[in-house]
């Protein structure tokens, strides 16, 4: 009888400490879940400062929330770099860039895009201000070369249009002014 007794107690703390062992993993799943959508939440808010903690995880969990931290710092980058850029745009700064080196995917090509835009811009804008720089000196023969798209390419046709415009008509009214000044020379004599 001792030997099924033993054998009763040793098969009952066997189920006790698989129900702890259990237990104990369900509380480390737990905790990567709940630290999981705190970090998440925050990052869809537009908050990247909170890190993900990771203290009293073991095995494969805390290493869940070190992709978590890893993707949130990427996120951070992107962020921070465009709001960087879109800053100094809104100020007027054409100049500021941005870097996608060491990026990839989605990230490299929203940095590239953002970079592209503002090279555009920067060049653009660069070639109109010489050009409508000329035009108040008086020099109408210069022209905005500058590649642009959409309502940037517009804006280069519609100046291009106007300088001619405007050169005509200079040149039209210099061209009567000389006739009104030789009609006038001719009936002073």
């Amino acid at each position: 009888h001792l030997s099924i007794r033993r054998q009763r107690q040793m098969c009952i703390r066997d189920r006790v400490n698989a129900a702890w062992r259990t237990n104990e993993m369900l509380d480390q799943v737990e905790a990567v879940f709940r630290e999981s959508l705190t970090v998440v939440s925050r990052m869809g808010e537009g908050h990247f400062g909170r890190q993900p903690q990771t203290a009293g995880l073991r095995g494969l969990y805390p290493q869940v929330l070190i992709k978590i931290a890893e993707v949130q710092n990427k996120m951070a980058r992107t962020v921070g770099e465009l709001g960087q850029l879109m800053g100094s745009l809104a100020a007027g700064d054409f100049t500021s860039r941005i870097s996608s080196e060491g990026e990839t995917g989605e990230y490299k090509k929203i940095l590239d895009n953002a970079k592209n835009a503002s090279e555009t811009l920067e060049t653009l804008l660069g070639d109109v201000v010489l050009v409508m720089d000329a035009v108040a000196r008086g020099e109408l023969t210069r022209r905005v070369h500058a590649h642009g798209q959409g309502t940037l390419g517009k804006l280069k046709l519609d100046i291009n249009r106007s300088l001619d415009t405007l050169a005509t008509s200079m040149g039209s009214i210099g061209g009567n002014a000389q006739q009104v000044a030789g009609a006038a020379s001719d009936t002073s004599t």
